[in-house]
């Protein structure tokens, strides 16, 4: 995934903080470049539960980081872990 992150890096000139907190699991949910006059792309960063088991067999939620990163043309989405929200609303939006 690392090389992934560089060539989006490269191909729409991200800072280096943009993949930083795509790839850091304890990044916390801030946004970043929103304003136009900035003149970067805008950055949020959001948690989202996770259902887990823990090491005694109980099940548990924990969060864990979603990055969007807007362009002007398109939303560049990262996450560790794929997410279910995603797969369901694909399927809703498929054409028959």
């Amino acid at each position: 995934m690392p090389q992934e992150l560089q060539t989006l890096a490269t191909t729409y000139g991200l800072p280096a903080t943009y993949l930083a907190a795509a790839t850091d699991q304890h990044e916390n949910a801030r946004v970043e470049g929103l304003n136009p006059a900035d003149q970067v792309p805008g950055l949020i960063v959001l948690r989202y539960p996770v259902e887990t088991t823990s090491e005694t067999g109980f099940d548990q939620y924990n969060t864990v980081p979603m990055t969007m990163i807007l362009l002007n043309d398109r939303v560049i989405t990262i996450t560790h872990d794929p997410l279910q929200a995603f797969d369901d609303l694909a399927q809703q939006l498929a054409f028959p």
